[in-house]
């Protein structure tokens, strides 16, 4: 399997704060089944500004040190309006240097400039990858805008833990609702500290296997991810459209 989105480089951002964390969590990683990991540390002006030469260094000090797992450079940045000259001037990252874009948006509140912000992405022959939909307010009270970002050229990635209830019901009753209807395309740990979130991954998979089969599992877990990393494209499965019961909840 390969973990699509991690915080494992130490130092960085508000995932791992010490080496020491980060070669557990690269354990954890392991044991838990997966042999890459793309360490996608946050990038957020003001916040999190470690460039990607910093990253860099920190991610071969990591490398040296393990050799059956492969450790991959990202970044999950926060939407910003200046984004293609951060990717630029190398200060954010793309997915290993690709035209993969992680990107994040502010859990309760709306971006006025969101579709500016896509449309300069794929202006500027970028592909956009939102991080953990379910999580954000807009998408739990709306699922069916995911259609609509899909629709726009946007790739979805949501987070091992969001199955298994980690986040609360909502955001796991919204994950489930996109896994059933084939909007999803990647999954990822989110992984921030140890003990955290990689020793529940076996119990999400079980989840997501029984919701989904294991055709789209290995996907989602894998061939995907492999397909981005190569930089080739990713086709979308046929989405199955969100309706409404008789009683107004989306089904």
């Amino acid at each position: 399997m390969i973990d699509f989105h991690s915080h494992i480089l130490y130092g960085i951002d508000d995932g791992a704060t010490e080496i020491h964390d980060s070669i557990k969590l690269i354990e954890e990683a392991e044991k838990a089944g997966f042999t890459k990991i793309i360490a996608t540390s946050h990038y957020q002006v003001e916040y999190f500004e470690a460039d990607e030469e910093e990253r860099k260094g920190i991610l071969e000090k990591l490398r040296q040190r393990f050799k059956n797992i492969e450790i991959i450079l990202g970044s999950e940045i926060y939407i910003n309006q200046d984004i293609i000259s951060l990717l630029n001037q190398k200060k954010a990252s793309t997915i290993n240097n690709t035209q993969y874009v992680l990107f994040e948006i502010p859990f309760l509140n709306n971006i006025m400039y969101f579709n500016h912000f896509i449309d300069d992405l794929k202006r500027n022959k970028y592909i956009p990858i939102i991080a953990h939909p379910e999580r954000y307010k807009i998408v739990r009270e709306n699922p069916k805008i995911i259609e609509e970002w899909i629709e726009r050229g946007i790739l979805i990635q949501c987070n091992y833990a969001s199955v298994i209830g980690k986040y609360g019901k909502e955001v796991q009753k919204t994950v489930e609702l996109l896994l059933r209807h084939n909007l999803v395309h990647f999954l990822g740990t989110d992984s921030h500290r140890p003990k955290i979130t990689y020793p529940y991954v076996e119990e999400a998979k079980s989840r997501i296997i029984k919701l989904v089969g294991e055709k789209y599992f290995k996907e989602l877990s894998e061939e995907n991810a492999e397909k981005v990393l190569k930089s080739d494209k990713i086709y979308f499965p046929e989405l199955i459209p969100i309706k409404r019961n008789i009683f107004g909840k989306y089904k």
